[in-house]
This record gives structure tokens, sequence and C-alpha cells, in this order.
């Protein structure tokens, strides 16, 4: 018996002659098999290299394949020939493939290209929040891969960060090509005056600029730990919204009239802020000389802090200290007149030995009694 054949035969074919690629990554493209003869097409695609993919690798009849191009694993530069055979009921075709190894590149959405740590440096300059975003994806850990960037298990590490902007200050810093920002602290002490009796909060702000560029740590704490002192701004906000740090002083805290800490900014004691306070005394008194004459006149200055109108009683310790009236109302500041009036014997006695007097000044300021001593001397020393 005669075999039976069907006719006519299968015959291959392929809508592409080769595969040539230029990339630094994946290629992934795809040709059709299909059959110009008669009867059942089937057969398999085999490849001769790694780089180089395609699924399904078999087929039946008329099929789509697609296939990947991998530049994994070879250097900038490199040329790769090889390429694959279909076979088939239907014969068997070439299919030779030519890989060309490209730098690593990264396209981001702004159209900038970069190719290596130093071009995602200027990247991070200008979008630092997209740049922070870019490093944590499959396409920058093989871009620093394929360009042999040495601190890669450190990278890895840095990753960990849930700060992603910490993170990428970390990386840029590690490479070498960028230096951390500096805080300048452009007013690094200020004096702060309360009034002798304040007790509502005090708010102030504290000029500040950055030298550089990238991540601030905004870790602020109080050099003393004193209560009194608390930040009120991060370190980022004071920077980027108005360039002053914000803080505020609680006087019900404060213990005595001079008191002096400081901010220290991201952590760092050269940027240092110095705050001190001095709480005003309710009053300040004092004599226009050193010494008087007998039967000479001299003037008693008083500076009032209080914001109030005061009551000054006025009592000299001897008679011969002579003030017109024993109280005198005292507005912020005042010039009070006395005379100094001796007797014929004291006056000789003075010439022998000078006289120490004193003069008590006090004042009732709310629920606060305010008392003061000056010392008054009548005759000349020397």
């Amino acid at each position: 018996m005669l075999a039976q054949f069907e006719y006519p035969l299968p015959e291959l074919s392929v809508d592409i002659s080769e595969i040539e690629v230029e990339t630094h990554n994946v290629f992934e493209g795809s040709f059709h098999v299909r059959n110009k003869g008669g009867g059942q097409l089937f057969g398999q695609i085999v490849s001769h290299s790694p780089c180089a993919e395609f699924t399904p690798d078999s087929f039946e009849g008329h099929e789509q394949i697609h296939y990947r191009i991998f530049a994994t694993g070879y250097d900038i530069g490199d040329i790769i020939r090889t390429g694959a055979v279909v076979i088939s009921n239907g014969g068997e075709l070439f299919i030779p493939i030519t890989l060309t190894v490209t730098a690593a590149s990264i396209l981001t959405e702004e159209g900038i290209t970069i190719t290596n740590i130093r071009t995602f440096l200027d990247y991070a300059r200008q979008y630092p929040n997209r740049a922070a975003n870019l490093m944590s994806t499959p396409e920058f850990r093989e871009l620093l891969e394929r360009t042999n960037f040495e601190f890669i298990e450190a990278y890895k590490y840095i990753l960990t960060d849930e700060n992603k902007q910490r993170a990428l200050e970390c990386l840029l810093r590690l490479s070498g090509l960028k230096k951390g920002p500096k805080i300048n602290v452009v007013q690094r002490y200020t004096d702060i005056r309360l009034k002798p009796f304040q007790r509502e909060m005090h708010y102030g702000r504290i000029p500040i600029k950055m030298e550089g560029w990238g991540f601030i740590d905004d870790f602020v704490y109080i050099k003393n730990k004193s209560e009194w002192l608390s930040p009120l701004s991060t370190v980022s906000q004071a920077l980027y919204e108005s360039g002053m740090f914000n803080y505020s002083i609680d006087p019900s805290l404060i213990k005595g009239r001079y008191v002096s800490d400081s901010l220290i900014l991201s952590g760092n004691p050269e940027a240092e802020a110095v705050i001190t306070v001095i709480r005003e005394p309710y009053l300040k008194v004092k004599l226009n000389k050193e010494s008087y004459n007998p039967n000479s006149s001299g003037i008693l200055y008083v500076k009032n802090y209080t914001d109030l109108d005061l009551m000054l009683e006025i009592q000299p310790s001897q008679p011969y200290v002579a003030f017109e009236a024993k109280k005198h109302y005292v507005g912020e500041y005042a010039e009070i007149p006395f005379q100094i009036k001796l007797s014929t014997f004291q006056s000789m006695a003075i010439k022998k030995q000078p006289a120490i007097a004193s003069i008590d000044i006090q004042a009732r300021v709310r629920d606060d009694l305010v008392f003061q001593q000056l010392k008054i001397r009548i005759g000349d020393f020397s």
C-alpha cells in the first residue's frame, strides 16, 4: 500500500529577516510565523544566546511571537552577534540578532536624561521631591549597577529609610559629589527684655538662612533644657517660608531676673541661637552725684519700668536730707530734687568726718511691695 501524503506541504514564513537592537536594558518586539503552504504547520524557536528570549517558544499554525533582548550582564559598548533558529515541519529559518549595549539612562517626565550619578545630582537639585521618588525605582537601581556605582550595597541600605528626602541626601553625599547644607544663624545673640510682672507669652523670631542645598534635619534641641524656652518652627519651615525661626518664652517659668539658653538648629552646635532674657526691675533709682557738700542740692533720678503710674514713698534716714514731700507720683521717669540742710554744728563735724545717710524708696506695684535703698555721702573724703 502506498503512503498517504497531504498536499501541498506546509511552508514556513517569518515576517522578519533580522533583529537589531540598541539598548541598555531590555528591548521588546514581536513577529509573526505563518504557513505559506498547506496542511498544518508546527515547530519551535531555539535561541543561541541567553540574551534573547521568545514567547511562546513553540507554535502551531499562524502565531505571533514576542521576543525580549536583554543587555544585562554586558558592558556599555559591547556588540553581541547571535541568532535564533525557527525549526518547523515546513522548513527552518535563521534569524540573526545583533545587540549593541548603550549607556544606561533614564528619561524623566520633564524630558531630562539621567545617565549616571552626576546627572542625577543635577536633576535632584532642580526636582528634589521627584528625584527622591526616582531613586527607589528598579530602573534607577539598574542604572547604578550598570554604571558600576561603587557604593551599591550602601545604596540598598539607604533605601530602607522611610524619609525619602533624607535618603536622597545620604546617597548624594555618599557619592562624594555633594556636601551637606549648612544652617547659618544670621542673628546669633538675641536679648529679650520683659516687663517686671509680665506673665503672658513672649514670641520671637531668629533670622536664619541655608548655605548650599539639600535635606535639612528638622531636629531642634534646647541646649540646657530650659522649660521657659520652646521652638515653634521646624528648620525647613523657617528656611523655605520666611527665613525666620519662631520661638516662644514663658515668663511664668523664669526664676530670677536673668536667664540664658540656646536653640541648636538641625542638631548642629555651629547653628546655635543664644537667647538671653532679662526681666526689668520695677524701678531703677540713682543720685546725680556721689557725694554732696553741706547746704547743697541734689536730684534723685527714678526710672519706672512697670508701665504703671506709681506712688513713691521716700524716707531719708537723717532729717538733714530734705525732700519737698514724702510721697511723689511717678510715671515713666522722674527727677525728684532734695536739699542738704545741716546745722552749723553738723557742718563743722562733717569737715572732720563725712556722714553717710540712707534714702529708703518704696512703692506698691499691684500686689508687690517694691523697696530700694540708696546710700548718700555728705562731705569730702579726700
